[in-house]
């Protein structure tokens, strides 16, 4: 395999961006090792099952693939293809302009604490995320915190909420708006008082003397706030810019000074989709979906959990039903939902999700972009698991969606109908063997290869399965990566 391993991160790639953090093959061995515990023995890819349905011209196939989700895209490179190539060549680090996130909250008289967000959002959880961070640094409940959002007058500039970058980038501000208010509360105390700063401590949403039992809380603070005549310098207001990340690192100068695409975290995920493809329809059905996510620091798993799950569902349109087709003369054949298809309880499976957790050296918070998972992973590996189910009959997916009037076509255009490479077992049964010891008849399995996506902007192309094996060389063993199990 081809992996970038731990001790390699974090790893520069050709296009110059950088992944930060990861331990890809171990990932690829712990959901290796539960399909194979849950499926080989009576499960998906028993043997005999599979022997059974091949007999009635259904394939069943397996591939584990993983994939690289940069996120949180920077916004200086995003005009680079109508930049001057000879003025990028004299341009340096100090020609870079990156939009912060801007956060800001002010502590009300009742002593709750309104926040207001920048950017909008479409469903991604803004609110709930603030929320939660901003009742973890000041030390409150949830309840005690709203969020709204600024008009368009009050908002700075903003990138928005695009290319997997708001966990990020609103955690960030969080917890420096967080850090911002607390030093401003126990400016505030201080000065009541009279002593120094360094006499006051904030704690539990109140501050606190330290040589004393005398406290203020938040509803106190922002009593004294209103009365100390401070106008719009009040102390119970505060903001917080959180700088993008890769702007504030050396690793990225070389990336940010070319206007290359910079992309601070790399989310990944390792898939194994295993599906069934019926030769005489062309039909797919995807039997269960294994996955394994890891977008660093979870910031809330629920909102994590959602995403990949949606996400998967939206790549399972793509790989299998989603398509604007065109007559030729140009006229849209799909103009309405009964003509493009879109994924619903009946064509997505269970999904048996894991996660892992590699924080990510680059951020505040560890969190890693994810918004974005799922809908560009699970199209590579649905196709690819086709390929696997599919090899005996020589069929390549080379697009999507893999229709059933596609998939036809593909079988029928097939150059081989021979079956994989058999070796004989101890007991004389014949078996395919790949890679990890004696597995499933006709099931398909790859070691994982990187697809590596750059929002679009990543010079290496997608590769989703192993590299084809010979004819000769189908039933010798992979070697595997050694990595640790998690």
């Amino acid at each position: 395999m081809n992996f970038v391993t731990p001790d390699q991160m974090p790893h520069e790639i050709p296009s110059h961006n950088i992944y930060d953090s990861g331990d890809y093959p171990a990932a690829l061995d712990h959901l290796r090792d539960r399909v194979e515990e849950e499926e080989l023995d009576g499960g998906l890819l028993d043997p005999d099952t599979i022997e059974a349905r091949r007999e009635e011209g259904l394939y069943r196939g397996v591939s584990y693939t993983l994939h690289i989700e940069p996120g949180v895209s920077g916004s200086d490179w995003t005009d680079r293809q109508r930049s001057d190539r000879d003025a990028l060549a004299e341009r340096d680090r100090e020609d870079v302009a990156e939009l912060p996130e801007h956060l800001r909250a002010e502590i009300t008289r009742e002593g709750n604490v309104r926040a207001f967000l920048a950017t909008d959002s479409s469903g991604q959880g803004h609110q709930t995320i603030v929320t939660q961070l901003l009742a973890d640094e000041l030390e409150v409940l949830p309840s005690a915190i709203e969020v709204e959002y600024l008009d368009s007058v009050a908002a700075p500039t903003e990138y928005g909420a695009a290319a997997s970058r708001m966990a990020v980038m609103l955690s960030g501000a969080a917890q420096g708006l967080g850090a911002t208010m607390k030093a401003n509360l126990e400016t505030l105390a201080a000065e009541e008082w009279g002593v120094d700063e360094d006499g006051v401590q904030y704690r539990d949403g109140a501050v606190e003397r330290r040589d004393g039992d005398d406290s203020l809380d938040l509803a106190d603070l922002a009593e004294l706030d209103a009365a100390g005549g401070r106008g719009s310098d009040r102390l119970t207001r505060a903001s917080y810019d959180y700088e993008h990340p890769a702007a504030v690192l050396p690793e990225f100068d070389e990336a940010l000074a070319g206007k290359f695409p910079v992309y601070p975290t790399a989310a990944f995920a390792v898939n194994a989709p295993i599906v069934e493809v019926d030769a005489r329809t062309g039909e797919v059905e995807i039997l269960k979906f294994y996955t394994l996510r890891d977008c660093g620091t979870q910031l809330n798993p629920v909102i994590v959990e959602g995403q990949a799950h949606g996400g998967i569902a939206q790549g399972i349109g793509a790989a299998l039903m989603e398509e604007f087709g065109y007559d030729e003369s140009g006229q849209p054949q799909a103009v309405t939902f009964f003509d493009y298809l879109l994924p619903s309880i009946k064509n997505v499976p269970n999904t048996e999700m894991d996660h892992s957790e590699t924080p990510s050296p680059f951020t505040t918070t560890g969190a890693k972009g994810t918004g974005e998972g799922g809908m560009i992973d699970a199209p590579a590996s649905i196709a690819s698991s086709i390929n696997r189910a599919l090899e005996p009959l020589g069929v390549v997916v080379d697009r999507i969606p893999a229709t059933p009037n596609r998939v036809r076509a593909w079988i029928r255009e097939g150059e081989t109908t021979e079956e994989p490479a058999v070796v004989e077992g101890a007991d004389g049964e014949a078996s395919a063997e790949t890679d990890g010891g004696e597995r499933a008849k006709g099931a398909r399995f790859s070691s994982g290869e990187r697809s590596d996506f750059d929002g679009g902007e990543q010079a290496e192309g997608l590769r989703t399965s192993a590299d084809e094996r010979s004819e000769s060389d189908r039933g010798v063993s992979d070697d595997r990566s050694a990595g640790d199990r998690e």
